[in-house]
């Protein structure tokens, strides 16, 4: 059978934004009459049991309460040990069900107002005090951000009376006198005790119970419950997520999760994205996880995180095999918010405005050391000093006499603004629930002209039809918007860093030049202004339009109450459109010869125009059915599925230069004489079948079975097949009998996995030949164009396969004050796809299809802890995160180097090779009796072990031979990507004030210090190089200097690099609820909260690095990330 979808029907435009807007109003106008909830009270309900069957008294209450409206308010140990009895199929009055379960146990129930049914010892009775002693006590329950949240419980301890809270979180309670004590729960936070005394009114903020066991985990084409969880989970909700108001998704992650590894190099606006690996790198070709946005396949770092339910890791086979052959580096799982049930719509706004600015601003030589490090540059290339080009500048500059001219602060801005706006709405009934989220974001970058712009909308409707049929329509669309200089961010950068202090930005009000003479000191250095690279020269800019859609269809099958169906269509449609035009500007600098202002560069002579459009569509179905029933003490769940997914992508684009005017950013005033044109599209296609079965056995004994059957485009049919099965099983040895008299063990549980997953991340169709136009042959006396072949097929290219296992324990400890958990894992990836690089000689005239050959393994340890309590009206809680990575590389197709020490097969994935330094030459006489080094080298530059030579077969010795080549070559340093990476989160919280702090760190690796700018020929230096040997210097960190650097000194080393370990503040944030103040006066005005938030980013950051920001790339010469201060408000009502 095959299902082809009709791609045209959605061809979506911009329009499309209102369109959806509409959609998601009439939807909810039109549900909103149609659909009403019918709640109806009544102590002589019954409710229906539908087989025979052996429940327990917790079930029974879920039952009823899923039958009925009735809510329970009991405390749990009093229901614990109750036994679990028979019950006939049939129907039951509620009454009688709760006396068979109650009463000979000794315990009684009440009912109270809004049918809530109160569970307490028979003998317990509300304590009738006079009236002048009992007091009413009103108050609200909200989260930590100050939602309200309907259904908790208040309980006055040691008597049997309590209340709920309603819709808004409100609540009114008669106790005893002022000496009682509330206690306060809600499913999911932390239970609290206050004392009455002399308030009256008593605002209570939960806070979240991280090892709640009945905590809903989002997994693989479903949900489970926390403690029925066999593989390795980890999730954050939204209150994480928002920490500080991030502007990226996938910067928000990091510290947040364990085995999550998020590093952000950049914090160019638009481009920040962060690095993300789930357990590392598991292959040597792509590592990033596979990421699903309410269960399909999207790009997540640019959603608004207020959109944001929760996120979702999914790390071991057992939970990602479900997703086959792309799951192999983990799985991200983001499920977007929904409406809550409520009396009346709730409306939130929430605004941040903010400053940037450079977490790391190298310092920079001025101009005064700049001319002395050039003087003693030409020292040490053995220039004298009466032969020097330039005394003038050196007795200035001996005299601190020079102007310093910082092209950073004129050329950049210390600090660029952004700022938020979010307004969310979300409501319903039992009936009918709805959200809608409108977010704008606009980010200004570190020079002008630059930054990027958002618009977002989702919304969403959640329609129960009848008994049987639920919809659910979600609508989302983005409009981004970059824009930047004709050049690169980086080049920018560069070229600040890199500019001559000597010389001004601008020459009467004109740009001036960088590097070139006269104030060049003698050399040719590289020439511009970053001032017209950044301002003068045109500009780039990206737009995207994204519009995604899902319509999902939830049928429970009459008859059979155990299984339903549902079926979800997803259309995702991304409009790209990049428009380049360059603009040639003009630098200048003062003759002074004639006191004119002499053209000194002209960057181009040619306005340049390029533009490209892109159009990508995908589509996705998924047909399941799904089964969940309880046989007595038996628990079985299953779950089959189909999924194809269809992708379409196209592609043009255009060039012309020769424009007359810089007026005109159209095609049509350019020349056609050299204009081109190209374009290309391509289609796919992915088909699945799921299958997966649960097995839990009183809730003691757990079981997973999974298989996915995936079918690919990438691979030829007899390899399109991909078989990825998984099985994992637990044990919550705390429900044992023996673990009963335990006490401060609440939960304990061991669970353990193997499955196989799989990759195929590499270019489609190499089971094809390629060819490509070239040469031609003669026919009839006319040269015919010719063709040859440029990619050679592989038939037989298939599936990475990674085989995983995992083993760990959960436990909860001393009333769920303290949870934690471990993970060790391992995984081997074989068949890696690579090109055959060693088997080939270089000869070969074609490219290499990608073969299956490559072997690697990674390991390591998870280990997740965190507490939580509250003492009076103070809360909070600590969590710590920490997860090692090891890898190592089995095989790959490689050159047999002479040199076994620089191969990579069985070193860890990313080592570096080189010489291992052995400090700076200080005498001639050193350098004679020395190995042999690289080129000419004189006192002050690095000086090479000696570690290996060669006898007169050959053969390697391992004795030194008094050279330094490719044969004292060995691993140095680490590891380019961290061993080990961790986080801590902190929470606290009195009354109104909240404080939340996320810290963030990474070890284990190796960074290379030197950037370009070490290297003198290009430019100013880094003040660092002060430190560069002399005779009068010769304990210097860095090696003598030259104009045009040394080949010496510039070989790849272990003197360039350092071990990094870093820790930094990701964020902060300090907000205060002015609802626990004046929250009389906030509720006439139809407030709920009230916050007013302060906030930061990159705040502190603790590294052992010398230069530069330890998440940042090699070298220096990039977009820096930013350091990010915000004040904002949330107003909910």
């Amino acid at each position: 059978m095959k299902f082809k979808f009709t791609t045209g029907l959605f061809y979506l435009k911009k329009r499309h934004l209102q369109l959806i807007t509409k959609t998601f109003v009439f939807l909810c106008c039109t549900l909103t009459f149609a659909l009403r909830a019918n709640n109806s009270f009544s102590q002589s309900a019954k409710v229906t049991i539908n087989k025979d069957k052996v429940l327990s008294v917790k079930q029974v209450f879920k039952l009823i309460n899923k039958q009925t409206d009735y809510k329970f308010i009991y405390r749990h140990d009093l229901v614990k040990a109750l036994p679990e009895l028979p019950l006939k199929k049939g129907t039951i009055k509620v009454c009688d069900l709760l006396d068979r379960y109650l009463s000979p146990s000794g315990l009684s129930y009440s009912f109270t107002e809004n049918s809530t049914v109160i569970v307490h010892k028979q003998k317990e009775t509300i304590n009738q005090k006079s009236s002048s002693q009992r007091l009413t006590i009103k108050g609200k329950v909200t989260d930590a951000t100050g939602l309200p949240l309907p259904g908790a419980n208040i309980l006055e301890k040691g008597e049997s009376n309590g209340a709920q809270t309603d819709f808004d979180g409100s609540f009114s309670l008669t106790v005893t006198d002022s000496n009682a004590i509330l206690v306060i729960s809600y499913l999911g936070y932390v239970t609290q005790e206050i004392t009455v005394g002399d308030q009256t009114m008593i605002n209570v903020q939960m806070e979240e119970d991280s090892a709640a066991l009945d905590e809903v985990v989002v997994v693989g084409y479903g949900t489970q419950l926390k403690k029925d969880v066999t593989g390795a989970v980890s999730q954050i909700d939204t209150k994480a997520l928002n920490v500080a108001s991030p502007v990226n998704l996938s910067n928000a992650l990091t510290g947040q999760l364990t085995g999550v590894l998020s590093i952000q190099t950049s914090g160019q606006p638009g481009f920040d994205s962060a690095t993300f690996q789930i357990r590392g790198i598991s292959t040597t070709g792509n590592n990033t996880p596979l990421v699903l946005v309410d269960g399909v396949v999207r790009p997540f770092s640019r959603i608004n995180p207020n959109e944001i339910a929760n996120v979702t890791v999914l790390k071991d086979a057992a939970s990602t095999a479900i997703y086959g052959s792309r799951a192999a580096n983990g799985v991200l799982l983001i499920t977007t918010k929904q409406g809550k049930i409520s009396s009346k719509p709730k409306f939130n706004f929430s605004s941040s405005y903010g400053f940037q600015t450079p977490t790391d601003r190298p310092e920079l030589m001025d101009a005064n050391e700049y001319v002395l490090a050039f003087r003693q540059a030409r020292f040490n290339e053995g220039v004298a000093e009466d032969q020097l080009p330039f005394p003038d500048l050196v007795d200035d500059a001996e005299n601190g006499r020079l102007t310093s001219y910082d092209w950073w602060n004129d050329v950049l801005t210390n600090s660029a603004d952004q700022q938020q706006y979010n307004l969310t709405i979300d409501g319903g009934s039992e009936k009918l629930k709805y959200f809608f989220s409108y977010g704008f974001l606009d980010q200004n970058a570190f020079f002008e002209n630059a930054g990027f712009k958002q618009n977002s909308i989702r919304s969403d409707v959640d329609a129960k039809i009848s008994d049987n049929l639920n919809i659910r329509v979600s609508l989302a669309g983005r409009l981004e918007n970059r824009l930047r200089s004709a050049d690169s961010d980086g080049e920018i950068f560069s070229n600040v860093l890199r500019a001559n202090p000597l010389n001004p930005v601008f020459v009467n009000g004109l740009p001036g030049t960088e590097n070139l003479p006269p104030k060049s000191l003698g050399f040719d250095g590289f020439s511009g202004n970053a001032f017209g690279d950044a301002n003068r020269n045109g500009s780039t800019r990206r737009t995207n339009d994204v519009y995604q859609s899902n319509i999902q269809l939830t049928y429970k099958i009459p008859g059979f109450e155990a299984l339903s169906a549902k079926g979800l269509y997803a259309y995702d449609r991304t409009y790209t459109r990049n428009k380049s035009f360059f603009i040639p500007y003009t630098s200048y600098q003062l003759n002074e010869a004639t006191g004119q202002y002499d053209i000194a560069l002209q960057s181009d002579n040619n306005i340049t125009l390029s533009e490209s459009r892109s159009d990508f569509n995908r589509q996705t179905l998924q047909l399941s059915l799904n089964y969940a029933n309880t046989f007595g003490n038996h628990d079985v769940s299953a779950l089959l599925l189909f999924e194809q997914i269809e992708t379409s992508f196209n592609t043009t684009s255009a060039f012309r230069d020769g424009f007359i005017s810089s007026a005109i950013p159209e095609f049509f005033a350019g020349s056609v004489e050299n204009d081109s044109n190209d374009g290309s599209s391509s289609e796919t296609a992915r088909r699945g079948y799921v299958g997966r079965v649960n097995y839990d056995y009183k809730d003691k004994y757990l079981l997973q079975a999974n298989i996915r059957l995936d079918q690919s485009y990438i691979f030829p049919k007899e390899g399109r097949d991909g078989y990825f099965p998984a099985f994992s099983a637990g044990w919550r040895i705390s429900e044992e009998a023996f673990m009963q008299n335990v006490g401060f063990i609440n939960n304990l549980k061991i669970k353990g996995s193997w499955g196989i997953t799989g990759n195929d991340r590499v270019n489609p169709f190499q089971f094809l030949s390629g060819f490509n136009f070239g040469g031609g042959y003669v026919v009839g006396g006319v040269l015919q164009q010719g063709i040859r072949p440029s990619v050679v097929a592989n038939p037989d290219i298939t599936w990475e396969e990674a085989t995983s296992t995992d083993f760990g324990f959960e436990a909860s400890l001393f009333d769920n004050l303290f949870s934690l958990e471990v993970n060790y894992y391992e995984k081997t990836t074989e068949n890696i796809l690579r090109p055959p690089s060693a088997l080939v000689p270089d000869t070969f005239g074609a490219s290499l299809p990608s073969t299956n050959i490559g072997i690697f393994d990674s390991w390591g340890w998870e280990f997740d802890i965190s507490h939580n309590n509250s003492i009076g009206d103070f809360t909070y809680s600590i969590g710590a995160n920490l997860t090692t990575i090891d890898n190592e590389v089995v095989f790959i197709d490689e050159a047999i180097d002479e040199n076994p020490a620089t191969r990579s097969t069985g070193k860890p994935f990313g080592v570096r090779f080189g010489y291992l330094s052995d400090g700076l030459y200080q005498t001639q006489e050193e350098i004679d009796n020395g190995p042999q080094q690289f080129g000419t080298i004189a006192p002050g530059d690095i000086r090479y072990k000696d570690l290996n030579g060669r006898d007169a077969d050959g053969n390697l010795t391992g004795e030194p031979d008094g050279r330094i080549t490719n044969d004292d070559r060995v691993v140095i340093g680490q590891s380019s990507n961290p061993d080990l990476v961790f986080g801590v989160n902190m929470n606290m919280g009195y009354k109104g004030l909240s404080l939340a702090l996320n810290f963030q760190g990474a070890s284990g690796f190796t960074r290379n210090i030197r950037p370009t700018g070490f290297l003198l020929g290009v430019g100013n230096n880094f003040s660092v190089l002060n430190d560069s040997w002399t005779p009068e210097n010769p304990d210097a960190r860095y090696p003598r200097i030259l104009p045009d650097g040394n080949s010496n000194n510039n070989v790849a080393s272990d003197f360039w690099l350092e071990d990094v370990h870093y820790v930094r503040l990701k964020r902060a944030e300090l907000q205060y609820d002015f609802s626990y103040l004046i929250s009389g006066a906030l509720e006439s005005v139809g407030i709920d909260h009230l916050n007013i938030v302060v906030s930061g980013t990159n705040l502190l950051t603790f590294s052992n690095i010398s230069i530069g920001d330890p998440e940042g790339r090699d070298g220096l010469l990039f977009y820096p990330q930013a350091k990010v201060f915000s004040l904002g408000v949330n107003i909910g009502f």
